[in-house]
Order: structure tokens, then C-alpha cells, then sequence
């Protein structure tokens, strides 16, 4: 509160005068390998737009989040030759009026968490060096009609929380009576934007260079054809039931991705060879509360013969409904950095022993628990020894009762069969017996 009072002060004094703006805001010197410049962050500065402030020689970044601005008309301050990176999110925006030629050189514009409805046709018109723009949580719907066409060498765009799902549907980002992102992109992001359904085609246009996608928080039930070039996945939060390889590997294998996420969806079971043509460094699975089932030969039955092709640093598990996993699976999960296996109703019996020997980060293991049997329940798997984990021997064996059945079965069957023949030998039709009776 005092520094709002104060910025407050100092806007009052200076009024009738232009302000050096790093008398008021943050400045500091950046260099780097590619950009040297000043670094100004008025992040929480309400009031400043009205100052006319004058801006510090080859200035790169202008942070103007969090300052209560409605609208963006021209001012001195949107003037610079060397400005790259403009940061507009966390206000109320309802207007933006920006001019290239004022920003010959800017590269990236986040306008995200304001309440955009609408943008000016114009408004990216001569934008040609824009590689990043973040339209994230506005109030943008299919009556916006957005375009992009200008942006030819727009590299990545956010369109998350933005309630567009029916119009990029039928309006596809690709065509240039659509949305008109150029072919060339690398990154999209279309989370939480109400998409329930996608041709399975529809990212053919970006097969070769889209790197990024992230499309969780939707309503989609099925997976789309995926870009071969693909590097990072993000289909969380989706009502997906059933994952499979060819899910993965439709016409050729997603050789480059790195980095997949499948949080939060309907499945129970992750079936065997599901990731098997994947060379995958991280793999979330978590809050699958359906999940009952990991296979041991998810990853393909080569690689518990030979892990060297076994890329896998991060995985997580987290959250889901797995009670046991099979001992095969620890060729691969002791090359793993970072296993997480909590919050899942672990039965600790001797199936399960094996899991303690692993190298579990000490950060992984507190809620690594027992849900039964009964008496370790809630306690640590780490904090038991290996003779806690014993699988008691009962009559109600699988294999005894299958034996068991199968003998009664056959024992009923014969006593059937027998009792048949002697009924239909010894024990003919009564009638016929009157018959016979009756000529005597």
C-alpha cells in the first residue's frame, strides 16, 4: 500500500513534465547471446500510461502487466526501435490499438487474463516479426472471428481458457479463411477452449514442423492424427477410456517425441506395447482414477530383455488406482531419476517387495503408503523392511480353486452321462411295456 502512495506522489509531481521511466519502474541491463538492451518491468503500476514517461535508449522489454489498463491507444510509450518483448496480461483490456510501424521489431506480445471480446482486424497487420502471442483467459468466442493471417512468422501461439472450441471446429487454424496461422508454426496451445470434436486429420497441414501441443482440459474421446515432428504432447484432462499404440504410431512412429502428458483421463488399464515405438524422457500419468492396470510390457518386450534403447527420466503415476505392478518392470523403473508412484492403494504383500529396493527420490516416498492388508495400513513402503511383505497362503488359492471346479465339473458330468445310459437301457419306455402286456 505505501508504494502505491508513493508511485502516487510521484505521479502528482511530475504531471506537467515528461519522467524518466526508470526513475519510477525497474530497469536493469540484459546481454545476452542474442539480445542486449534494458529490461523494464512497471509490472503493479497504476497510473503510468498518464505520465508520458520518457523511455531509456534501446529498451528490449516493456513489462506492463498488472496496471488496471482498460485500453491501449498510441502514446510515446508503444514508439521504440529496439522494443522485442511487450507484456500486456493481467489487466482489463477491452481495446488494443497498436501500430507495427511504431513496433518494427517486436517479438513477442502477451495480452493474456484481460477481456478481449474482439480484436481489430488490423491490428497484427505489419506484425511480420512477431514469433509469440498469448491471447490466454480473454472473453473471446466464436463470434470474434480471429485471424492471424499477417503473422507470418508467428512461431507460437496460446489460445487457452477462451471459449472457441465450436469455431475452430468448423474455422480451421490452418486455412487462411480460418484462423490463417502460417504452416510454419511450432507451438500451439488450445487448452480448456470447449473442443469436442476434431477431424483426425486436422493437423496434416503441420505434420513437418509443428513441435508443441498442448490440448488438455477439453472434451475430446479420441486422439487425433499427431504431427510426426511432434516433440511435447499435452491430452490431459480429456474423457478418454482407452489408450493404444496405434494412438502413437498411425502411418509412422512419433520418433521425436520427448515429453507426453495423459493426466486426468477415463482410462483403466495401460495395455501392453501402448508405448513401445515411443523414445520418451518424460511420461505423466497421474490423477487417472480409473487407472487400475499398468502392464508390465508397456514399454514393448524388448526392452525388458535390453534397456539401452529405455530413454525414460521422469515418470509419474501419481494419483491413480494402481494397487500392485509387476516385478518386470524394475529392469526399467531403476533407470528412471524420477519415479513417482504415490497416492495409489498400494498392496504391500511379497508381489510388491521389489518396489523398495528402487532409488525413489526421498522427495517421492512420503505418500508412497500401504493401503492394506490391514495391519500396514498408511505406513510408509520405505519404512518397512522386506520381511513386512508376505503373501499368506490360503485355501482360497486361484489356482486350487480352478483345479478344484474343474474336478467337480468332470465328476459331474461323468455321474450324468452314466445315469443317462442306465435310465434309457434298464428303464424303457413304459408304453412299450403295456404294449407287450397286452398281447399276452
Amino acid at each position: 500500500m505505501r508504494a502505491y502512495i508513493l508511485f502516487g506522489i510521484v505521479i502528482a509531481c511530475f504531471q506537467s513534465e515528461s519522467v524518466m521511466i526508470c526513475d519510477i519502474c525497474d530497469c536493469q541491463q540484459k546481454s545476452g547471446p542474442a539480445t542486449v538492451g534494458v529490461v523494464v518491468n512497471c509490472s503493479s503500476h497504476e497510473g503510468l500510461l498518464e505520465v508520458n514517461p520518457i523511455l531509456p535508449d534501446a529498451f528490449i522489454t516493456l513489462d506492463l502487466s498488472r496496471n488496471n489498463l482498460t485500453s491501449i491507444q498510441p502514446a510515446s510509450i508503444f514508439q521504440s526501435e529496439t522494443l522485442v518483448e511487450l507484456l500486456l496480461n493481467r489487466n482489463f483490456l477491452k481495446e488494443i490499438n497498436l501500430y507495427s510501424n511504431r513496433l518494427p521489431q517486436l517479438k513477442r506480445l502477451d495480452l493474456s487474463e484481460n477481456q478481449l471480446e474482439q480484436l481489430n482486424p488490423n491490428l497484427f497487420k505489419g506484425f511480420t516479426k512477431l514469433e509469440y502471442l498469448n491471447l490466454a483467459s480473454n472473453k473471446f468466442t466464436a463470434m470474434s472471428q480471429l485471424n492471424f493471417n499477417s503473422l507470418v512468422n508467428l512461431k507460437e501461439i496460446i489460445l487457452d481458457n477462451n471459449n472457441i472450441g465450436d469455431d475452430i471446429e468448423t474455422r480451421p487454424l490452418f486455412d487462411e479463411q480460418g484462423y490463417g496461422l502460417p504452416l510454419n508454426i511450432q507451438s500451439i496451445s488450445i487448452s480448456g477452449i470447449n473442443l469436442v470434436n476434431l477431424n483426425l486429420e486436422y493437423f496434416k497441414p503441420v505434420d513437418k514442423t509443428l513441435r508443441k501441443l498442448v490440448i488438455s482440459n477439453n472434451n475430446l474421446t479420441i486422439f487425433v492424427k499427431l504431427p510426426q515432428r511432434l516433440e511435447y504432447l499435452d491430452y490431459s484432462n480429456n474423457p478418454i477410456r482407452n489408450i493404444s499404440s496405434n494412438d502413437f504410431y498411425l502411418l509412422e512412429p512419433l520418433v521425436y517425441l520427448r515429453e507426453l502428458k495423459l493426466n486426468n483421463l477415463d482410462i483403466e488399464q495401460v495395455p501392453q506395447n501402448v508405448f513401445s515405438t515411443l523414445m520418451l524422457t518424460n511420461l505423466e500419468l497421474k490423477d487417472n482414477k480409473n487407472l487400475k492396470e499398468f502392464s508390465n510390457l508397456t514399454f514393448g518386450r524388448q526392452l525388458l530383455s535390453d534397456t539401452y534403447d529405455f530413454y525414460l527420466e521422469n515418470l509419474t503415476l501419481r494419483g491413480s488406482n494402481i494397487s500392485t505392478l509387476d516385478k518386470g518392470l524394475s529392469v526399467l523403473f531403476v533407470k528412471v531419476k524420477r519415479l513417482d508412484l504415490q497416492q495409489n492403494p498400494w498392496v504391500c504383500d511379497c508381489r510388491l517387495s521389489w518396489l523398495r529396493k528402487l532409488s525413489i527420490a526421498p522427495d517421492l516416498t512420503d505418500d508412497l503408503r500401504c493401503r492394506s492388508p490391514r495391519y500396514l495400513y498408511n505406513k510408509r513402503i520405505f519404512d518397512l523392511d522386506e520381511k513386512d511383505f508376505v503373501c499368506l497362503k490360503s485355501w482360497w488359492n486361484e489356482s486350487e480353486v480352478g483345479v478344484t471346479i474343474g474336478l467337480v465339473f468332470y465328476s459331474l458330468l461323468v455321474f450324468v452321462t452314466f445315469t443317462w445310459i442306465y435310465v434309457f437301457i434298464y428303464h424303457p419306455d413304459p408304453k412299450v411295456n403295456r404294449q407287450e402286456y397286452s398281447k399276452l
